[in-house]
């Protein structure tokens, strides 16, 4: 099945804004949004005349976009990972095979060559083009490596080694054309030429170039793709990517959006330094509602850590921020904080926070909130953030997550796409931590979590009416989370006991380890049904905005808890015996 978020076309007029959507989106302080453009879908040009069928109607609805948006202070802005590549079997290879590039990794994608004339001449008329029909639009936002398939070092380095640099080659995973060209050169120029077209027609449009993955070609701050930008492009660095973190007393790098890590990256300080070098603004990537750590819910709940990012947002310099990608874009209580923090002269964290609690849930209960928020906060702490973990960790789907009584050597399924087939019991997604460390972040953080969840439910017995109503929501998303993180470590050690049984030698090390593993699915019962009362209540619970689907709903935790009455009536019996 193909993953949505890879199809231009979702980039098309049925997926814009609502007038409700945008006036919240101002209530919460939010003056800009993104639209997600492919310029084959957006543009008519002369270089590729076959494109641009649909640009009338998608166009058309753009402009009435940023008309809308505009009514309520907002601007609108497309993000762009230009030039995009095609299909190998795609019939535009057979009309202009002189612009094709080098095969994709992510088969059967090839990509576009920015070494040839027509493939420049695109970039710079689509982005004209675009703008002159919706000058409306306030700017780009550019991706210019790893994510879909587009210029030829998009997720290719050059060797230095020119036996591997033919090999590859004739493989046809190296440009020739691009061979002499390193991907900094090609970086800058794609900016250049996108940001030359768009202040063609519009001077004043913003061209943000964002530094996602750059660290592929070269170290931090990747001066080598800073220097090679137009001077009039702004750069957005990623907030945290780079920075040197801990779970558990385990030390790792974080490279990954996070809620966990506060920032500034040292990453980051070398971008926000060569901004302030060429007097340029400072921008920031951060994501505001979920990210990877936990993308099934609204929001993160960890009031304190966002608040405290704001505050280091603002001691840094920044002066704007994208703060969302295809998920995590949930209006919340995150954005809300997120308002409140914004403006200046900022609140101290607990100062905001506690205005927050008190306009939500009243006067009464907004200590026990601000401080089991602070708990929440703190267990946090101990998740671990690596994209491993975060990719193909069992956290996404957690109280339904099957556990596998035998071993069938699978891998876990992807956390971010919808996979078919959903059982997988290899621990090899464990890095760097490993398993054993993987299950004790994970138990940690349920366990320091519960305590903030003593908290907030008193704060629910004082409440009344409307105000109860809004915190029983929100203590709902905390406990949904503390379930997904214990159901996590309950996956990973019921694994680690299911391989030390089948491993060990004496049928009494087997049975020790079979009554862990019958604990281990008696606490999971406890656990995941704790989860369907909270998924009837709140439907934005469970819900994968990337993948654009439910991973945990009804029907999946009950079939796990089923599975789980299956292991305890049957298989642990059973292989007792047999021991």
């Amino acid at each position: 099945m193909a993953y949505p978020a890879y199809q231009e076309e979702d980039a098309g007029p049925d997926v814009f804004y609502h007038d409700n959507l945008l006036l919240r989106l101002a209530e919460h302080g939010f003056n800009g949004i993104w639209v997600r453009g492919a310029f084959r879908k957006f543009a008519k040009v002369s270089a590729f005349p076959e494109f641009g069928d649909t640009a009338d109607a998608i166009l058309g609805e753009l402009r009435r976009l940023c008309q809308r948006a505009a009514r309520c202070g907002i601007e609108v802005f497309l993000y762009l990972n230009e030039p995009m590549g095609m299909s190998a079997d795609d019939p535009f290879w057979q009309a202009h095979p002189e612009v094709r590039g080098s095969s994709s990794r992510f088969k059967p994608m090839v990509h576009l060559c920015t070494s040839t004339p027509q493939v420049k001449e695109y970039l710079r008329e689509s982005t004209r083009y675009v703008f002159s029909q919706v000058p409306e639009l306030a700017g780009v936002v550019l991706i210019t490596a790893s994510e879909f398939p587009s210029h030829c070092y998009c997720h290719a380095h050059r060797p230095d080694d020119e036996a591997e640099q033919q090999k590859l080659i004739a493989e046809g995973t190296l440009c020739p054309r691009c061979l002499p060209r390193t991907p900094q050169e090609i970086i800058g120029e794609i900016v250049t030429l996108i940001c030359d077209g768009a202040k063609s027609v519009k001077p004043a449009a913003e061209v943000i170039s964002w530094n996602w993955s750059w660290g592929a070609y070269e170290p931090d701050p990747q001066r080598g793709v800073l220097e090679r930008l137009p001077a009039d492009a702004i750069v957005m660095g990623d907030f945290e990517r780079g920075q040197p973190t801990e779970a558990c007393g385990f030390a790792y790098t974080n490279d990954e959006y996070s809620l966990k890590v506060v920032g500034p990256s040292p990453r980051f300080t070398g971008v926000a330094d060569f901004q302030r070098e060429r007097h340029m603004p400072v921008y920031a990537r951060i994501q505001l509602g979920t990210t990877h750590e936990n993308p099934d819910i609204p929001y993160l709940p960890t009031p304190q850590k966002i608040a405290e990012k704001y505050h280091a947002l603002r001691d840094s310099g920044v002066t704007g921020t994208m703060t969302c990608w295809n998920f995590g874009n949930m209006l919340s209580l995150a954005t809300e904080i997120a308002g409140e923090f914004t403006w200046d002269p900022q609140p101290e964290v607990g100062e905001g926070l506690r205005r927050l609690a008190v306009c939500n849930f009243g006067p009464a209960a907004a200590d026990d909130v601000v401080a089991g928020w602070e708990l929440l906060s703190r267990a946090h702490d101990a998740f671990p953030s690596s994209i491993p973990v975060m990719y193909n960790g069992p956290l996404s789907r957690g109280p339904a997550f099957l556990f596998v009584f035998d071993r069938i050597n699978h891998k876990f399924p992807n956390s971010w796409l919808l996979d078919a087939e959903t059982e997988g019991d290899l621990l090899d997604w464990a890095t760097p931590f490993g398993p054993e460390k993987v299950a004790e972040c994970f138990r940690s953080e349920g366990e320091k979590g519960a305590a903030a969840i003593t908290l907030l439910e008193r704060a629910l017995t004082i409440t009344e009416g409307a105000d109860r109503e809004r915190l029983a929501r929100e203590v709902g998303v905390a406990k949904f989370h503390l379930i997904q993180t214990t159901s996590a470590a309950n996956v990973v050690e019921f694994l680690l006991a299911r391989n030390a049984m089948y491993d060990a030698p004496d049928p009494k090390q087997k049975r020790a380890h079979l009554d862990r593993m019958e604990a281990l699915c008696r606490a999971e019962l406890e656990n995941a049904a704790a989860a369907l009362l909270l998924l009837d209540a709140d439907p934005r619970l469970g819900w994968h905005g990337e993948a654009y689907g439910y991973m945990i709903d009804r029907k999946l935790v009950e079939e796990k808890l089923a599975g789980l009455e299956v292991i305890l009536g049957e298989r642990i019996p059973a292989e007792r015996l047999r021991v």
